[in-house]
């Protein structure tokens, strides 16, 4: 898959900018109109009902045109299957395919603790963990959260609140400090989410809302999970890589089960499943995991009741270009398989289904799931 033409990506730089000039109208026109009064203040006159009509019809404008730039850089044909005629478990089971091993170890993960409660959560990106960051701070530091105005799901830059008073980034450390001599006294959690999700997640995240480079490919979908396959291929096999490449596209995009130091305490976790709606099996797990660990009613119900209430800043679950990527993804028997083939150990150590992958054909309806 080649990289994007260097004539779309000065297409994409031109939709940004326009989006720029449109936000400087709104701030010219709103200094324009302010005057000052006695007291030396600023004072601003609401934009009337055709400056608005105008701004919103700007931002429409722009925005269709971010998303048809996102259409056109993935809408070159896509190709076969390398690995046709066989099942998703027998490609990588037969090693024909080269999908990657299981627990590839970082250096670092990233845990939260509760001490109060004996409860520690490992975090892995894209798995819900900002909000579990802001549930562990309210967990340790209940009164002053509230007091501070924080939100269970609102994104605010950290003040000191909680950094550092709960977070670990190696277990043998956390260990220590938590004075930690018999596991069977804490509960350890994990959420964790279906490969394909959490990759469309990770990649509309980095590639698209943050504008990362993704290895060079922009926001083509094709290009960068070819991309990432061979960057994590390489880190999993060459035993004289260096860790120090490894960049911030990796991290949230790579194998869930290399997190969480999972090779040696992978039955000590309780796994708690993502779900875009947490009134499905998120919530339900997370109330049973406090309840068991004795956090006090009142703060589950207000945990219970945050996360009912809204969603974190950057979430794209409800974003359009995800819609569109979503069915991209999941209707080629191509770019599935290199989902299975990044992926394959997340399938299988956490639980999900493995994708039927000859089935994934834009032709027909698609049927997702296959048994195992």
């Amino acid at each position: 898959m080649s990289i994007p033409s260097s004539g779309r990506l000065f297409e994409e730089r031109r939709y940004w900018l326009a989006l720029f000039l449109v936000v400087a109208v709104v701030v010219s026109i709103a200094i324009a109109k302010t005057h000052r009064n006695g007291d030396d203040t600023f004072h601003f006159e609401p934009l009337t009902e055709e400056q608005l009509r105008y701004v919103n019809g700007e931002r429409l404008v722009e925005k269709n045109a971010i998303v048809d730039n996102i259409e056109a850089n993935n809408s070159d044909p896509l190709p076969p299957r390398k690995f046709a005629g066989i099942t998703a478990a027998s490609m990588c089971q037969s090693g024909m395919a080269k999908c990657l091993p299981p627990f590839v170890k970082f250096k670092k993960s990233h845990f939260l603790a509760a001490p109060d409660y004996h409860l520690i959560m490992c975090l892995i990106p894209k798995n819900l963990s900002t909000v579990m960051a802001l549930i562990f701070c309210y967990l340790l530091r209940e009164k002053e959260f509230i007091s501070a105005g924080r939100n269970i799901t609102t994104r605010i830059p950290d003040v000191g609140l909680c950094h550092g008073k709960n977070t670990f980034v190696r277990i043998d450390r956390m260990f220590q400090a938590l004075n930690i001599k018999n596991m069977s006294e804490w509960k350890f959690a994990m959420v964790t989410r279906d490969p394909a999700d959490r990759f469309l997640s990770g990649f509309i995240d980095r590639c698209i809302r943050v504008h990362e480079d993704c290895y060079g490919c922009g926001n083509n979908m094709t290009c960068f999970i070819e991309a990432e396959y061979r960057k994590a291929a390489e880190y999993a096999y060459d035993q004289n890589w260096d860790a120090k490449n490894l960049t911030r596209d990796d991290w949230h995009m790579f194998p869930q089960n290399w997190h969480c130091y999972l090779r040696d305490f992978q039955r000590n976790y309780e796994y708690i499943r993502y779900s875009s709606n947490p009134q499905e099996t998120l919530l339900k797990h997370l109330k049973h995991l406090f309840k068991s660990q004795g956090v006090p009613e009142s703060s589950i119900a207000y945990i219970s009741e945050s996360l009912q209430s809204g969603r974190t800043a950057h979430s794209t679950v409800m974003s359009s270009s995800r819609k569109f990527l979503e069915q991209r993804l999941r209707s080629s028997p191509y770019l599935m398989e290199m989902i299975v083939r990044l992926f394959y150990h997340d399938y299988t150590l956490l639980g999900y289904p493995l994708p039927n992958l000859d089935m994934a054909d834009s032709q027909k309806p698609m049927q997702w799931w296959s048994t195992r």
